[in-house]
């Protein structure tokens, strides 16, 4: 996984440490855990890169019970807190669901990603947070 250590706006402790936590959601292969806030939104789950990257797919996987209307936003960045908004997520969402961004122009100078959830009706969380 090319994630570090991460910046949350809370987690839940029950499902392992922040680390594992993350570890799991940036493993395609891990079956583990999820990220879970442990908390209903505004949340968000930021990732740092091992260095500064050009993106090109983000993929999400969705972890939400009840399912229902949402609105995300991600935001990349050299910097923790990135400033720059790539994308708006609103709709209906469901849990398992993949949510598949590709960007044309990739982003570029990318080390930090934010997804930050605006408005959901379950606490904030994901299975899987992968960046290609």
């Amino acid at each position: 996984s090319l994630a570090l250590p991460s910046v949350v706006s809370s987690y839940d402790s029950t499902l392992g440490t922040l680390a594992a936590q993350i570890a799991a959601i940036t493993d395609p292969s891990s079956t583990a855990t999820i990220f879970n806030t442990g908390t209903y939104a505004p949340g968000f789950v930021e990732i740092q890169l091992s260095g500064l990257y050009t993106v090109n797919i983000i993929c999400l996987q969705v972890a939400q019970s009840p399912n229902g209307n949402t609105l995300h936003q991600i935001y990349v960045g050299t910097t923790t807190n990135p400033s720059t908004l790539a994308t708006t997520l609103s709709g209906y969402t469901s849990s398992g669901q993949w949510i598949n961004l590709t960007y044309s122009p990739p982003l570029t100078n990318v080390r930090f990603l934010r997804v930050n959830t605006v408005t959901s009706p379950s606490w904030v969380a994901w299975v899987k947070f992968l960046v290609y």
